[in-house]
This record gives C-alpha cells, sequence and structure tokens, in this order.
C-alpha cells in the first residue's frame, strides 16, 4: 500500500503543472452549482475562503482569496478559482489553515468540470462530457483488488488512463453526480438511475444483499448495481447512504450502528462465528424512503441532515458530542427538526460526531458540536459536556449542543438562488403563488415534464380554481399530471406512459404553454414563427412557437434564434408562467 501511495503522489506532482481553467460546480452531496459551505470550510461573497476554527486560536482564519467554490475532504480541499480554475492540495493531505503562500498549489486539468466530490482517502470529479475521474484509493470496479491507488491502476489497465496528465482513473461514464468514502461509491446517472459497488458492510451498498452461487453475501461488488431510480443527489456516511429524489422523497439504506437510518431503531448485526451465521440487526440492505418533500441531504461518518423544501433542517443520528443540535448528547435514531431558513449543510470532518455546520438564507453561519471547533476561541465553554470516553470521545470535553451563529456574509449556494437574469421574475412568480415549494430550487437545472405540469397547474388553479378532471398513464400517479393532461394541456409518450421525468424541450414547452393558454379561455392567435433557425421547429410545434413569439411569452436565445430542441430549465419554465399570467390578465 505504501508503495502505491508514494508513486501516486509522484505521478500527480509530476501532473500538476499550469492548466486550462476549468468550471466547476457541485460538491460532495450533489449541489449541482457553486458550493460555499463544505466540511469546516466556507466562502464568503467578498471570494474569501474561511476556516471556522483556527488549529492555534480556535477562531475564524482566512484561507485564500479569489475562490467561487469549495469542496472539503478530511485532511485536504479542492477549490474553484474566481478565473475557472481547479485547484487542491489533495496530494500534500496538507489541510491548509490559512498563512500558507499557497494553500492549493496543484491544478488540474481536466477540462469544464460539473461535480466535485471529496472523501477521506479520494476525491471525485464529473466532467462537463459527463466522465467521472477519480485520484487516490478508488473503489474501482474495473480491476480484481477491493481499491486501487488511482494511479497504478492507470498505468496498468491501459485504457483507463487519465489524458489530460493528472494522475487520474476513469472510473464511469454518463455521470452527473457521485459521492464515495475509502470503501464504496455511489453515482447518478444522467437517465436519474442510482449505482454503487465496493464495499457491502451492513448493506452500505443497498443492492439487497448480493450473494454469490454458494449464497454467501458478496464482500466486495466489483460491478455497480442499480438500486435507485428518479434519483437528483446521492451522499454517503459510514456504510450507509440516503438518496434524494426528483419528487422530494428521501430514502436510506445500509448501516444503522448509531440510528442514522431514522427508524427509531440502532445496531447492527454481528456473525455468530461458532454458529457459522450472521445475525441481523437493524441495518437496512435495500433503500426505504424516510421523509418528503426534501431538497438536500448530507451525510457524514454515522450522521444524516435532510433540507426540506421550506428550509427546515432535520438532522438524525450520533450525538455523543452534540453534533444533532437538538441539546442531545446520545443517539438520536428519527429525524428532528432543528432549524429553520437553512439552505445548506455540511459536517466537521476528522472524526465521528465532531460537529455540524448549518447556513440560512440571510448569509448567516450557525454551528454546534465539540466547543473548541466553533470558532469561538479555545476557551469557549459551550453549555453541555461530553459524556462518551473512548478512541474519539473524551468524557468531559465542552460541547455546544444547539446552534449558535459563528460567521456573517457568507455566500449562498447556487442551486437555492436563480440566475441574475430571472431572479426579479422568478421572486415575483414565488410571490404570486406560481411556484409549488419542491420548486423553488435548483433553478438553473432542466425542468421535467412533470415539474411543468406543476407549475401550470398552480396558474391554472390561481386563476380558474380547482381542476377535478383526471387522465391516468401506467408510469406516474402525479395529481398535476394527471390534471394537466385532462384539460388536454399534455399528452402521453404512447403505451400509456407519459415519461414524467423526461427532460422538456423549448418546443414542447411551447407547445404546452399554447395549450394551458386555451384551456384558460384565452387562445393565442395563430401565427408563423419567424426565427432564424425555424426550419429546424418540428412540425407539431411550428404554430405554438409562432404562438408563443407573439404573446412574448416566449422569446428567442439570442441571434434571432429559437433553439427548438434545447431543454427548458426551471428557471425558465417560472418566468414564462408568470409571462402567461401577466398575458392572461392584460
Amino acid at each position: 500500500m505504501k508503495k502505491r501511495g508514494i508513486s501516486f503522489l509522484f505521478a500527480l506532482a509530476l501532473a500538476l503543472t499550469l492548466a486550462a481553467p476549468a468550471q466547476a460546480a457541485g460538491n460532495g452531496g450533489a449541489i449541482v452549482g457553486q458550493s460555499t459551505l463544505s466540511g469546516d470550510y466556507y466562502v464568503k461573497t467578498d471570494g474569501t475562503l474561511w476556516k471556522l476554527s483556527d488549529e492555534n486560536t480556535g477562531r475564524p482564519v482566512q484561507v485564500a482569496s479569489g475562490i467561487r467554490s469549495v469542496y472539503a475532504g478530511v485532511r485536504y480541499q479542492t477549490v474553484v478559482m474566481a478565473d475557472g480554475s481547479l485547484r487542491t492540495n489533495f496530494a500534500a493531505g496538507s489541510g491548509a489553515s490559512g498563512g500558507g503562500a499557497d494553500p492549493y498549489p496543484e491544478r488540474l486539468r481536466l477540462g469544464n468540470v460539473a461535480f466535485v466530490s471529496c472523501a477521506a482517502g479520494n476525491m471525485g470529479v464529473v466532467t462537463a462530457d459527463r466522465a467521472l475521474w477519480m485520484w487516490g484509493n478508488v473503489p474501482n470496479p474495473y480491476t480484481t483488488g477491493p481499491y486501487r491507488d488511482s494511479y497504478t491502476i492507470a498505468t496498468e489497465s491501459g485504457g483507463f488512463a487519465d489524458p489530460y496528465g493528472n494522475g487520474a482513473l476513469r472510473v464511469m461514464d454518463n455521470v452527473t453526480s457521485f459521492c464515495a468514502n475509502q470503501e464504496f461509491a455511489a453515482a447518478v446517472r444522467a437517465d436519474g438511475t442510482l449505482w454503487t459497488w465496493g464495499r457491502s458492510d451492513f448493506g452500505a451498498l443497498g443492492n439487497g444483499g448480493v450473494k454469490d452461487k454458494t449464497g454467501s453475501v458478496i464482500e466486495w461488488v466489483r460491478t455497480p448495481t442499480k438500486i435507485l431510480s428518479r434519483v437528483r443527489e446521492v451522499s454517503l456516511g459510514r456504510s450507509f447512504g440516503a438518496a434524494v429524489t426528483f419528487d422530494g422523497s428521501l430514502y436510506v439504506w445500509g448501516s444503522n450502528a448509531k440510528g442514522q437510518q431514522g427508524s427509531g431503531q440502532s445496531g447492527n448485526g454481528v456473525r455468530d462465528i461458532r454458529a457459522g451465521r450472521y445475525l441481523p440487526g437493524t441495518e437496512v440492505l435495500s433503500p426505504v424512503k424516510r421523509m418528503d418533500n426534501v431538497v438536500r441531504v448530507v451525510c457524514f461518518e454515522e450522521n444524516i441532515a435532510a433540507i426540506t423544501a421550506d428550509g427546515s433542517l432535520y438532522v438524525w443520528g450520533e450525538s455523543y458530542r452534540g453534533s444533532v443540535g437538538n441539546g442531545s448528547t446520545g443517539l438520536v435514531t428519527r429525524p428532528v427538526k432543528v432549524m429553520d431558513d437553512v439552505v445548506d449543510v455540511s459536517f466537521i470532518p476528522g472524526g465521528a460526531s465532531r460537529g455540524t455546520l448549518a447556513l440560512r438564507s440571510d448569509g448567516t453561519l450557525w454551528a454546534w458540536g465539540a466547543a473548541e471547533l466553533l470558532g469561538q476561541g479555545r476557551d469557549f465553554a459551550g453549555n453541555d459536556v461530553c459524556r462518551m470516553s473512548g478512541l474519539e470521545y473524551a468524557s468531559g470535553q465542552r460541547l455546544q449542543t444547539v446552534p449558535i451563529k459563528v460567521a456573517d456574509g457568507v455566500a449562498l449556494p447556487s442551486y437555492c438562488a436563480p440566475s441574475p437574469w430571472a431572479k426579479a421574475d422568478v421572486d415575483a412568480a414565488v410571490a404570486a403563488g406560481l411556484v409549488p415549494e419542491l420548486l423553488q430550487n435548483h433553478y438553473g437545472e432542466s425542468a421535467s415534464r412533470a415539474e411543468f405540469c406543476a407549475l401550470a397547474t398552480a396558474l391554472y388553479e390561481k386563476e380558474r380554481g380547482t381542476i377535478t378532471a383526471r387522465s391516468t398513464f401506467s408510469d406516474t400517479q402525479d395529481a398535476n399530471v394527471e390534471k394537466m393532461a385532462a384539460l388536454g394541456v399534455v399528452n402521453g409518450v404512447g403505451d400509456g406512459r407519459f415519461d414524467p421525468d423526461g427532460k422538456l424541450t423549448r418546443e414542447q414547452a411551447a407547445t404546452m404553454l399554447a395549450r394551458l393558454s386555451a384551456a384558460m379561455g384565452r387562445a393565442i392567435p395563430a401565427q408563423e414563427p419567424a426565427f432564424a433557425d425555424g426550419g429546424s421547429i418540428a412540425s407539431w410545434a411550428r404554430a405554438a412557437v409562432g404562438q408563443m413569439q407573439q404573446s412574448g411569452v416566449m422569446n428567442g436565445v439570442g441571434g434571432g434564434n429559437f433553439a427548438p430542441g434545447v431543454e427548458y430549465t426551471r428557471e425558465q419554465s417560472i418566468v414564462t408562467m408568470l409571462r402567461m399570467l401577466s398575458y392572461l390578465q392584460s
């Protein structure tokens, strides 16, 4: 192991030369966009990067400037600079704490980056072409070992070597979100399917306990296995995981050693050596639904934190050092609400239950856990003491078991705010009651067919009253879809299916909007579209595109073009619903 580690560091050091700028977005819990809070590091609105507690003073310390995003692992961080370049101190593992001339000297060449995930012994990056690259100890589906040093794998396997010269391993393609620890990994693909591989202790992979020909549960699963569909983001802890689906459902699986499954129970099974069998505990082998209306989930060690659409923060699992935040210093085996108005959350890395940070929509940062790690100085007494002793705990250690404010002026992650061009209209649409709570986030993502139906239903019922009619489909029971289908605003895709998660294109949106206007009693006069790329508009959409252009509900994309086949985003959908309301009321 030591030899492989040395070869990796040597290769990475050789590879980290000046790189072309990279656009980065996301972190190890799947925020697609700017990540301003990760571990105990945070980015302020002025672009400065801070560590919550300096090792010497116990006070917040500035680490760097000119930072757009931060992604923290254990003892290292990866940052996106203001110029878009991707930098890290992963090879050195230095754990930047301020004062250095260049805390992030290693620049990575990967082209355009879409997503970053940092763990204890590895780092993963998803590029714009949806390829997943990894460094460090990689839970690798392509080799015979359980996990290998990425440079050694790349050297030996040839076909998976990194063409950019970073010493990375190309692990998987068509990936949109990713998370890993040292021994298992999970990836969300573009079709919303969730795949896991690696070590399967206590149901960590959520695959139901895959067995070999002898009937024994396979310890290492090297082939990625699909365990869930319709997934937006995934996060992993110590032998367990959690995922949020597009409809806001939170699923959990794996270890329940400290109650992190949220079932009201705790404790994993044990192996009876004398009897030669495994005695199961309360671990969960396949994903089970635990909550609704969730927009963000973060797992770490033996805790889970979930943010719901209304900004409520729920935390559960181990709280021996107060990391749940409800005043407890024991196990919390069901989700408990800790705060309101929260947009992001992270756990302090480096060991179990050290502390938790929460970012509110006003840019204030709140924290709780081990008192000396909360940026209040080494003499901060907190409000309680640790009652556990052992390898990771010290009885009598001072704790802060409820949230306290620790910083102001922290930049908000981009997933919770619309683009500057859309902000005023999105805010107006929200104020007008046109945007369901679950859709008030992830504004830059492509809208799905079902999401568009939710927006259309909100507009219709605001102006015309409740829709009672329904038309059903075999692949969804979404009430908004059934309502819009009954009004003739949307159709299925054949064989009785609707394809609720299918991404909406601009010409499809125009067609639905034209039908919606007619269903609401104000059909828009027909008009041929006048766009430079009008010839590429499908025949079934031409009239609707012309109607949208005439009414001003939808415009072009620049250069006189309409771009009919380009995916329509959530914020664009919201803005056009507001314009449709204005048209209907004019």
